[in-house]
């Protein structure tokens, strides 16, 4: 009993070992962590350093700068064939990876990437690229070396890139970690584990202490065709975006309850970030030059809580925002809570009904995506 015991707190160790390294690898978030709650649901996302049973983890999030091929089907020689075909075509690129089976109706295959010069980082900031855009191009690219149908890729279908195409923007994405438990009707079926190669049955690791852990993480640099390939695409939609540049109303989104209270108040961490955003698009809508614009800003820098926010953050949404076009939505304001549509002109003139000045599309279109200062002090960008 007692060698059982320390075979268990051994592994234990191991899988603590491996999620610190995916900790110190994530390039900006933090690394959260989450336990299946009876058997059927994922529970709170907590920081890894402040979570108190290593035995209860199996979920972490996807890191930004991760890349995962999540293959799943009923058919085990379906699953074997396809994830054969992932990892031959990474092996002929030289990316690294690794994978295993989850215990579940699949496989997970990983691979984790960085910016390859100073340079291009700071074009992909000044672009507003985020990693969102990287990992979907990395995805693409292999799926489509591997001949991989595309009917058979999207979220809910074989190939599920629900791992990939999530929002920088969101809490992020979850992910069965590595030893995390697989549970089917409530019940406990195995443990994800990696394995150097697809094993020709369908395998369910069933004992804790059989599970194995990745020895360790290594980077692959994204290729710089890729990157250019991605700046060519957003510098032609921009181009596109400033031809239909809309006439604004002076003074309009700057005088709108929300952000002068913002301007007043500040914000705490978690949400400072998102206040910016809506900073940088009055002042973009509201006619400012960037002068004048920078100083607004400041003015809401000056009253938020600095801890880990940096003024440059508030200058790269700004740079954004003066790019494109943008457009508004007061449901960006709710979750500060400082609406006030019953005084607000600009809530007025989107109000259902009203009829919407050339101002007002749907706002955010899908390929603009916000900068941040993570390609540029991020520690392993």
């Amino acid at each position: 009993m007692n060698s059982m015991n320390e075979a268990v707190k051994e592994k234990h160790a191991e899988k603590l070992g491996w999620l610190g390294k995916l900790a110190e690898f994530n390039p900006k978030n933090e690394l959260r962590v989450a336990t299946t709650i009876d058997g059927k649901r994922i529970g709170r996302w907590v920081p890894l350093r402040d979570w108190l049973d290593i035995s209860y983890i199996d979920h972490v999030t996807v890191l930004p700068n991760e890349c995962i091929w999540e293959i799943d089907h009923d058919d085990w020689d379906f699953i074997r064939n396809y994830s054969n075909r992932i990892i031959e075509t990474l092996d002929r690129f030289e990316i690294p990876h690794v994978q295993g089976p989850t215990s579940g109706r699949g496989v997970h295959i990983h691979a984790y990437f960085i910016m390859p010069e100073k340079n291009l980082r700071n074009r992909c900031d000044e672009y507003g690229v985020l990693p969102r855009e990287l990992r979907n191009a990395l995805f693409s690219l292999i799926c489509g070396e591997a001949c991989i149908p595309s009917s058979m890729i999207g979220k809910g279908l074989p190939f599920d890139t629900g791992c990939v195409d999530f929002s920088d923007l969101s809490m992020g994405h979850m992910v069965r970690a590595f030893g995390g438990r697989k549970f089917a009707g409530g019940q406990l079926t195995g443990y994800k584990s990696f394995m150097q190669e697809i094993p020709k049955e369908r395998v369910r690791i069933i004992r804790f202490t059989d599970v194995r852990f990745p020895q360790d993480i290594i980077p692959y640099s994204i290729p710089k065709t890729i990157i250019e390939g991605i700046l060519i695409d957003m510098e032609k939609r921009k181009q596109d975006a400033l031809k239909n540049s809309c006439r604004v109303h002076d003074g309009l989104y700057l005088d709108a309850p929300c952000v002068r209270e913002l301007l007043k108040t500040g914000l705490v961490r978690g949400s400072r970030n998102r206040g910016a955003q809506l900073i940088a698009i009055a002042c973009r809508l509201s006619g400012l030059r960037m002068e004048a614009a920078e100083e607004v800003a400041r003015e809401y820098f000056d009253k938020c809580e600095k801890s880990d926010f940096m003024f440059p953050e508030i200058q790269g949404w700004l740079r954004w925002a003066y790019s494109r076009d943008v457009d508004w939505r007061c449901s960006q304001a709710i979750p500060f809570g400082m609406c006030q549509p019953h005084k607000c002109g600009v809530a007025q003139m989107n109000a259902p009904g009203m009829k919407r000045g050339p101002a007002n599309p749907v706002w955010l279109r899908k390929w603009q995506r916000a900068p941040t200062v993570g390609w540029m002090q991020g520690k392993r960008w």
